[in-house]
Protein backbone atom coordinates (compact mmCIF):
# COMPACT_ATOMS: atom_id res chain seq x y z
CA UNK A 1 0.00 0.00 0.00
CA UNK A 2 1.33 4.02 -0.89
CA UNK A 3 -1.00 6.26 0.40
CA UNK A 4 0.57 9.90 0.70
CA UNK A 5 -1.30 12.88 2.51
CA UNK A 6 -0.81 16.68 1.45
CA UNK A 7 -2.13 19.51 3.16
CA UNK A 8 -3.47 22.67 1.18
CA UNK A 9 -4.22 25.77 2.51
CA UNK A 10 -4.82 26.19 6.32
CA UNK A 11 -7.25 25.20 8.38
CA UNK A 12 -6.62 28.09 10.82
CA UNK A 13 -6.10 31.15 8.32
CA UNK A 14 -8.90 33.71 7.73
CA UNK A 15 -9.67 36.55 4.78
CA UNK A 16 -10.12 40.06 6.40
CA UNK A 17 -12.95 41.59 4.01
CA UNK A 18 -13.78 44.74 6.18
CA UNK A 19 -15.36 43.52 9.45
CA UNK A 20 -15.93 40.44 7.88
CA UNK A 21 -13.95 37.64 8.51
CA UNK A 22 -13.89 34.49 6.11
CA UNK A 23 -12.36 31.37 7.31
CA UNK A 24 -10.35 29.02 4.57
CA UNK A 25 -10.45 25.51 5.26
CA UNK A 26 -8.15 22.97 4.80
CA UNK A 27 -8.31 20.20 2.15
CA UNK A 28 -6.41 17.19 1.86
CA UNK A 29 -4.94 15.37 -1.30
CA UNK A 30 -4.34 11.98 -0.93
CA UNK A 31 -1.57 9.85 -3.15
CA UNK A 32 -2.50 6.25 -4.09
CA UNK A 33 -0.74 3.85 -5.66
CA UNK A 34 -3.06 0.19 -4.73
CA UNK A 35 -6.88 -0.38 -3.94
CA UNK A 36 -5.74 -0.70 -0.27
CA UNK A 37 -4.49 2.89 -0.58
CA UNK A 38 -7.39 3.91 -2.42
CA UNK A 39 -10.01 2.40 0.39
CA UNK A 40 -7.97 3.84 3.21
CA UNK A 41 -7.74 7.23 1.85
CA UNK A 42 -11.56 7.31 1.39
CA UNK A 43 -12.14 5.65 4.55
CA UNK A 44 -10.14 9.11 5.84
CA UNK A 45 -10.89 11.66 3.66
CA UNK A 46 -13.38 14.37 4.65
CA UNK A 47 -15.49 17.06 2.49
CA UNK A 48 -14.03 18.54 -0.55
CA UNK A 49 -10.45 15.89 -0.47
CA UNK A 50 -9.04 15.02 -3.30
CA UNK A 51 -7.33 11.66 -4.06
CA UNK A 52 -4.74 11.06 -6.99
CA UNK A 53 -3.84 8.06 -8.73
CA UNK A 54 -0.56 7.61 -8.82
CA UNK A 55 -0.36 4.80 -11.26
CA UNK A 56 -2.73 1.85 -12.90
CA UNK A 57 -4.14 -1.12 -10.62
CA UNK A 58 -6.18 -3.81 -10.41
CA UNK A 59 -9.00 -4.12 -7.32
CA UNK A 60 -10.62 -7.62 -6.05
CA UNK A 61 -13.74 -6.07 -5.33
CA UNK A 62 -16.03 -3.15 -5.32
CA UNK A 63 -14.93 0.37 -3.96
CA UNK A 64 -16.90 2.50 -2.80
CA UNK A 65 -17.48 6.21 -2.51
CA UNK A 66 -19.71 7.57 0.06
CA UNK A 67 -18.23 10.97 0.57
CA UNK A 68 -18.63 14.47 -1.34
CA UNK A 69 -14.58 14.22 -2.88
CA UNK A 70 -13.14 14.15 -5.82
CA UNK A 71 -10.88 11.00 -6.99
CA UNK A 72 -8.27 11.86 -9.80
CA UNK A 73 -6.95 9.39 -12.24
CA UNK A 74 -4.45 11.31 -13.56
CA UNK A 75 -5.40 9.07 -16.74
CA UNK A 76 -4.49 6.05 -15.23
CA UNK A 77 -6.74 3.10 -15.22
CA UNK A 78 -8.42 1.19 -12.29
CA UNK A 79 -9.14 -2.68 -13.84
CA UNK A 80 -11.29 -5.59 -11.42
CA UNK A 81 -10.25 -8.87 -11.14
CA UNK A 82 -13.37 -10.07 -9.83
CA UNK A 83 -17.01 -11.84 -10.67
CA UNK A 84 -20.21 -10.42 -9.57
CA UNK A 85 -21.35 -11.18 -6.03
CA UNK A 86 -24.71 -10.10 -5.05
CA UNK A 87 -24.00 -5.89 -4.33
CA UNK A 88 -20.41 -6.61 -5.41
CA UNK A 89 -21.60 -5.73 -8.68
CA UNK A 90 -19.23 -3.35 -10.07
CA UNK A 91 -15.29 -1.70 -9.95
CA UNK A 92 -16.56 1.53 -8.74
CA UNK A 93 -19.63 2.40 -6.73
CA UNK A 94 -20.88 5.84 -6.10
CA UNK A 95 -23.05 6.21 -3.17
CA UNK A 96 -22.62 9.88 -1.52
CA UNK A 97 -23.58 13.13 -3.16
CA UNK A 98 -21.32 16.01 -4.50
CA UNK A 99 -18.72 13.17 -5.82
CA UNK A 100 -15.68 13.89 -9.00
CA UNK A 101 -14.17 11.36 -10.65
CA UNK A 102 -12.15 12.66 -13.28
CA UNK A 103 -9.09 11.72 -15.90
CA UNK A 104 -9.83 7.58 -15.38
CA UNK A 105 -10.85 4.76 -17.28
CA UNK A 106 -12.13 1.82 -15.73
CA UNK A 107 -11.26 -1.28 -18.00
CA UNK A 108 -13.47 -4.18 -16.97
CA UNK A 109 -11.64 -6.70 -19.22
CA UNK A 110 -10.50 -9.14 -16.06
CA UNK A 111 -13.79 -9.24 -14.56
CA UNK A 112 -16.75 -11.21 -15.11
CA UNK A 113 -20.28 -9.78 -15.11
CA UNK A 114 -19.72 -6.27 -13.63
CA UNK A 115 -20.86 -2.93 -14.56
CA UNK A 116 -18.05 -0.39 -15.01
CA UNK A 117 -19.50 2.73 -11.94
CA UNK A 118 -22.83 1.91 -10.55
CA UNK A 119 -24.03 5.44 -9.10
CA UNK A 120 -26.85 4.65 -6.12
CA UNK A 121 -29.64 7.23 -5.17
CA UNK A 122 -26.49 9.99 -5.10
CA UNK A 123 -26.76 13.71 -6.12
CA UNK A 124 -24.75 15.81 -7.75
CA UNK A 125 -22.22 13.46 -8.98
CA UNK A 126 -19.65 14.76 -12.10
CA UNK A 127 -17.99 12.25 -14.34
CA UNK A 128 -15.44 14.23 -15.81
CA UNK A 129 -13.24 13.03 -19.03
CA UNK A 130 -13.60 9.63 -17.67
CA UNK A 131 -13.39 6.34 -19.59
CA UNK A 132 -15.57 2.70 -19.46
CA UNK A 133 -14.28 -0.10 -21.09
CA UNK A 134 -15.13 -3.79 -21.79
CA UNK A 135 -17.28 -4.70 -19.24
CA UNK A 136 -19.60 -7.71 -19.01
CA UNK A 137 -22.79 -5.10 -18.21
CA UNK A 138 -23.15 -1.55 -18.66
CA UNK A 139 -20.19 0.76 -18.37
CA UNK A 140 -22.02 3.64 -16.49
CA UNK A 141 -24.94 2.94 -14.28
CA UNK A 142 -27.34 6.06 -13.69
CA UNK A 143 -29.66 4.43 -10.67
CA UNK A 144 -32.23 7.20 -8.89
CA UNK A 145 -29.37 9.92 -9.24
CA UNK A 146 -28.23 13.57 -10.60
CA UNK A 147 -24.92 12.82 -12.90
CA UNK A 148 -23.35 15.11 -15.01
CA UNK A 149 -20.83 13.58 -17.72
CA UNK A 150 -18.60 15.76 -19.73
CA UNK A 151 -16.76 14.32 -22.34
CA UNK A 152 -17.57 11.10 -21.52
CA UNK A 153 -15.98 8.02 -23.43
CA UNK A 154 -17.76 4.44 -23.27
CA UNK A 155 -16.93 1.68 -25.81
CA UNK A 156 -17.39 -2.03 -26.08
CA UNK A 157 -19.45 -2.42 -22.95
CA UNK A 158 -21.99 -5.98 -23.30
CA UNK A 159 -25.48 -4.33 -21.99
CA UNK A 160 -25.36 -0.77 -22.37
CA UNK A 161 -22.60 2.50 -22.74
CA UNK A 162 -24.88 4.32 -19.77
CA UNK A 163 -28.12 3.10 -18.18
CA UNK A 164 -30.64 5.65 -16.75
CA UNK A 165 -32.41 4.02 -14.22
CA UNK A 166 -34.91 3.67 -11.23
CA UNK A 167 -33.70 0.39 -10.15
CA UNK A 168 -36.44 -1.84 -7.49
CA UNK A 169 -37.50 0.53 -4.89
CA UNK A 170 -35.74 3.72 -5.96
CA UNK A 171 -38.18 6.36 -6.13
CA UNK A 172 -35.58 9.37 -6.57
CA UNK A 173 -35.03 10.72 -10.00
CA UNK A 174 -32.64 9.56 -12.28
CA UNK A 175 -31.32 12.51 -14.43
CA UNK A 176 -28.41 12.19 -16.60
CA UNK A 177 -26.95 15.51 -18.34
CA UNK A 178 -24.37 15.45 -21.07
CA UNK A 179 -21.81 18.37 -21.56
CA UNK A 180 -18.66 18.04 -23.32
CA UNK A 181 -17.91 16.10 -26.19
CA UNK A 182 -18.79 11.98 -25.87
CA UNK A 183 -17.39 9.38 -27.78
CA UNK A 184 -19.60 5.79 -27.41
CA UNK A 185 -19.33 2.51 -29.77
CA UNK A 186 -21.63 0.49 -27.83
CA UNK A 187 -24.36 -1.32 -29.14
CA UNK A 188 -26.88 0.39 -26.54
CA UNK A 189 -24.73 3.76 -26.29
CA UNK A 190 -27.16 5.34 -23.98
CA UNK A 191 -30.75 3.47 -22.52
CA UNK A 192 -33.14 5.18 -20.62
CA UNK A 193 -35.64 2.12 -18.82
CA UNK A 194 -39.46 3.45 -18.70
CA UNK A 195 -39.85 6.77 -19.58
CA UNK A 196 -42.79 7.16 -17.45
CA UNK A 197 -40.90 6.82 -14.50
CA UNK A 198 -38.77 9.36 -13.13
CA UNK A 199 -35.68 9.46 -15.81
CA UNK A 200 -34.34 11.80 -18.27
CA UNK A 201 -31.60 12.70 -20.39
CA UNK A 202 -30.24 16.54 -20.96
CA UNK A 203 -28.34 16.61 -24.51
CA UNK A 204 -26.29 19.85 -23.80
CA UNK A 205 -25.55 19.46 -27.17
CA UNK A 206 -27.47 17.46 -29.44
CA UNK A 207 -25.26 15.43 -30.28
CA UNK A 208 -28.00 12.09 -29.72
CA UNK A 209 -30.74 11.44 -31.79
CA UNK A 210 -32.93 8.84 -29.99
CA UNK A 211 -36.04 6.31 -30.71
CA UNK A 212 -38.57 4.56 -28.79
CA UNK A 213 -37.55 0.57 -28.08
CA UNK A 214 -39.41 -2.15 -26.99
CA UNK A 215 -37.14 -5.22 -26.00
CA UNK A 216 -38.44 -8.61 -25.71
CA UNK A 217 -42.17 -7.38 -26.68
CA UNK A 218 -42.77 -6.06 -22.86
CA UNK A 219 -40.50 -2.44 -22.33
CA UNK A 220 -42.73 -0.19 -24.83
CA UNK A 221 -41.73 2.88 -22.91
CA UNK A 222 -37.92 2.66 -23.02
CA UNK A 223 -35.62 4.83 -25.20
CA UNK A 224 -32.40 4.71 -26.82
CA UNK A 225 -30.31 7.00 -27.75
CA UNK A 226 -27.57 7.74 -30.22
CA UNK A 227 -24.77 9.42 -31.28
CA UNK A 228 -26.11 11.27 -34.42
CA UNK A 229 -23.76 10.28 -37.20
CA UNK A 230 -23.90 6.69 -36.50
CA UNK A 231 -24.32 4.42 -39.50
CA UNK A 232 -27.83 2.83 -39.20
CA UNK A 233 -27.43 0.00 -42.21
CA UNK A 234 -24.79 -1.55 -44.18
CA UNK A 235 -25.14 0.22 -46.81
CA UNK A 236 -23.66 3.34 -45.29
CA UNK A 237 -20.43 1.56 -44.72
CA UNK A 238 -20.08 0.58 -48.29
CA UNK A 239 -17.83 2.04 -51.15
CA UNK A 240 -15.66 3.76 -48.69
CA UNK A 241 -18.73 5.13 -46.54
CA UNK A 242 -17.36 3.72 -43.69
CA UNK A 243 -14.07 6.10 -43.19
CA UNK A 244 -16.97 8.82 -43.29
CA UNK A 245 -17.69 8.42 -39.46
CA UNK A 246 -15.73 9.78 -37.06
CA UNK A 247 -18.26 9.59 -33.88
CA UNK A 248 -17.45 5.97 -33.83
CA UNK A 249 -15.08 5.49 -36.78
CA UNK A 250 -13.83 2.37 -37.89
CA UNK A 251 -11.01 0.78 -39.03
CA UNK A 252 -12.30 -0.90 -42.31
CA UNK A 253 -15.70 -1.07 -43.65
CA UNK A 254 -16.20 -4.52 -41.83
CA UNK A 255 -16.00 -3.57 -38.63
CA UNK A 256 -18.57 -0.75 -39.54
CA UNK A 257 -20.85 -3.53 -40.67
CA UNK A 258 -20.40 -5.16 -37.61
CA UNK A 259 -21.34 -2.27 -35.95
CA UNK A 260 -24.54 -2.13 -37.76
CA UNK A 261 -25.34 -5.44 -37.01
CA UNK A 262 -24.56 -5.71 -33.38
CA UNK A 263 -26.72 -2.31 -33.11
CA UNK A 264 -29.92 -4.51 -34.93
CA UNK A 265 -29.44 -6.99 -32.59
CA UNK A 266 -29.23 -5.38 -29.33
CA UNK A 267 -32.65 -3.81 -30.47
CA UNK A 268 -34.35 -7.05 -30.81
CA UNK A 269 -33.48 -8.80 -27.92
Amino acid sequence: MNIKKFLVGTATGALMLGALVVPVFASDTYNVSDQTGLETAITTATTGDTIELVNSFTVGHRVSVNKSITIDGNGFTISPTFTKNGDNNATLGIFGSNVTIKDLTINGTGGTNLHGINIYVATNILLDNVTVTDNDRTGVVVNGSTVTVNNITTSGNGWHGINVDQGGGVTTPAILTITGFSSQDDALQIYVDDTLKGVSVIDTLSQYTFQHINLQGTHPNDRLYTLIGAPVSKDECKKGGWMTFVNPSFSNQGACVSYVVSNDHAGKK
